[in-house]
């Protein structure tokens, strides 16, 4: 039907030829009129124009704040970088979000548009929020298990094996990597403890028996953790070196004072393995100088 349109002075028209009033109908009807239609075309294109302005302005916020959240996660990414200490990471992140949350609040948008920029945003704020937990989390564990690390090389280079195990012990109870792990770890660590334990008895007995120490150097050879093949074998090498030291020691005596005869004895006793090539230089050396000096006080008494 027709829309009913009123009119001026209930319909009632004058007519100038008779000056008189002709009452007509109430009401014309405007749907029948060319106005009517126009007003109808314009009031729809403007409801259609604003519905199309409204899913514009939508889609560019959108887009637009979908920047931001990147920006955002770009700015936590490199907060991480700059800051290793993995407790502030959240409360950043809480930071950035609760500022997303605010600038999504002020968006000028359409209610269909803000429930699902409502629901993308909680998605997206979750799903950062549980990977840098993780993130702080494996930090964690990767921080703490350095320090164990370091502690038990520090322990290994100074031949400590009980700290190695008060270490490994600590790591285990912590919760940081397995039990099995560090299992292996202290097994490695207390083979190298023992390595350089057993380097420190040899340089001990080395010292010791330098200085006519024999007791000594064989007391710290018995009491390192060599197995006892290799420990048998030191005590041999240190009762050789004994012998060695001693020999080396007489035909010192004898190059001060007897030069000729200590000249003479050395070979030999380098041939048959009682000194080293080298204890034969030093001896020979000796015998020379003294042979010099001799010469030289003979001279001058003689003057």
């Amino acid at each position: 039907m027709p829309t009913q349109v009123p009119l001026m002075n209930r319909g009632e028209i004058p007519l100038r030829q008779s000056g008189t009033m002709v009452a007509r109908t109430a009401q014309l009807s405007a749907g029948d009129t060319g106005l009517g239609r126009a007003l109808q075309g314009v009031g729809a294109q403007l409801a259609e124009m604003a519905v199309k302005e409204q899913q514009a302005d939508d889609a560019r916020l959108m887009i637009d704040f979908e920047g931001e959240m990147r920006a955002a996660v770009d700015r936590q990414s490199q907060f991480q970088q700059q800051n290793q200490e993995q407790g502030d990471w959240l409360p950043q992140w809480e930071k950035e979000s609760s500022a997303l949350q605010k600038r999504m609040d002020g968006l000028k948008v359409s209610d269909r548009t803000r429930l699902a920029l409502t629901q993308t945003f909680g998605q997206f704020s979750d799903r950062h929020t549980l990977n840098i937990r993780g993130q702080a989390f494996e930090q964690s564990q990767t921080r703490a298990k350095q320090s164990f690390e370091n502690r038990i090389n520090q322990a290994v280079q100074s031949g400590n094996a009980d700290e190695v195990g008060q270490t490994i012990r600590l790591a285990k109870s912590s919760g940081v990597g397995l039990p099995e792990q560090w299992d292996a770890v202290e097994l490695s660590a207390q083979e190298k403890v023992k390595g350089v334990q057993i380097d420190r008895a040899n340089t001990a007995a080395e010292t010791a028996l330098a200085n006519n120490d024999v007791e000594t150097a064989q007391s710290v050879i018995e009491a390192s953790p060599m197995p006892e093949d290799q420990k048998k074998l030191a005590l041999a090498r240190l009762a050789s070196g004994a012998a060695r030291k001693k020999e080396y020691d007489s035909l010192l005596v004898i190059a001060n004072d007897d030069p000729d005869r200590a000249l003479e004895l050395a070979p030999m006793q380098e041939k048959s393995g009682k000194i080293t090539g080298m204890d034969r230089l030093n001896i020979e050396r000796e015998a020379m100088q003294s042979k010099a000096f001799k010469r030289r006080d003979s001279v001058t008494k003689y003057k």
